[in-house]
């Protein structure tokens, strides 16, 4: 299996994603965003800054970014000329579920107001769009942008 100080772009997304899940079950983590469970909603600006708050006021800031779990924070970026995503107003928009390729997937849909997998297909094949994910995960606040290559995602960035 490929690991992502082999080359970011090389690497598909899922197999990142269980690298992922190892790497938290080896450290003892009970808790993980990333994971193959496909459940989850985007969740409105509001509710994202209420926990935010929240998990602020919880922990009085210190360890608010060492904390796994919670919102995913999403944002699709413009895919190329004349694809500009049609929420782009109200990115980053919120994720309740488990980063992964079907976590991308939908984003890209919602962003781009896909309807049908052709359509999907054809859209993936002509622009190859990015996500990029932002989340907490033992430490400070985390980057990952991932790239859809026109037949997968692969993973482009790991900040």
């Amino acid at each position: 299996m490929a690991t992502i100080e082999e080359g970011a772009g090389n690497l598909r997304f899922n197999e990142y994603v269980i690298e992922r899940e190892r790497e938290a079950a080896s450290l003892g983590s009970l808790e993980t965003p990333f994971g193959l469970d496909e459940s989850g909603e985007f969740v409105d600006g509001w509710a994202m800054n209420f926990e935010r708050i929240e998990i602020f006021t919880k922990y009085r800031g210190f360890h608010e970014l060492s904390q796994a779990g919670g919102i995913v924070r999403i944002t699709v970026p413009s895919a190329g000329p004349g694809a500009e995503p049609l929420d782009g107003d109200r990115q980053p928009f919120g994720w309740s579920g488990k980063i992964n390729e079907a976590a991308a997937d939908r984003s890209v849909w919602r962003a781009f107001d896909l309807l049908t997998d052709g359509e999907a297909a054809e859209f993936y094949r002509a622009h190859r769009p990015a996500v990029v994910f932002e989340y907490n995960d033992r430490g400070p606040g985390r980057r990952l942008t991932v790239r859809h290559n026109g037949a997968f995602w692969t993973v482009e960035d790991v900040s």
